[in-house]
């Protein structure tokens, strides 16, 4: 299968977000969130794109979702890449 780049949409992003296309919502976004913070650097592109664009209850099911693939809650992976990812408060 092969997904085409829309414009406006950075390559590093669309791959990721072309690889977890089958899957269902929440499990893509875990999937794409994982992708982003796995190994050295961190893609903040899509970081910032899935975490400011869902709502409460899709990243409660991002979290529900990211919990049964990878065995750590999001907080756990954003305390991985850095605090200033976490909302304080």
């Amino acid at each position: 299968m092969s997904l085409e780049n829309p414009d406006g949409v950075h390559a590093s992003t669309w791959g990721v977000l072309a690889d977890g296309a089958a899957q269902s919502a929440p499990e893509r976004d875990s999937y794409c969130l994982y992708k982003a913070m796995k190994g050295l650097g961190t893609d903040e592109a899509i970081l910032i794109e899935i975490m400011c664009s869902r709502s409460a209850a899709e990243i409660k099911a991002i979290d529900a979702a990211y919990r049964a693939f990878y065995k750590s809650s999001l907080e756990e992976a954003f305390m991985c890449v850095g605090p200033a990812w976490i909302p304080q408060g």
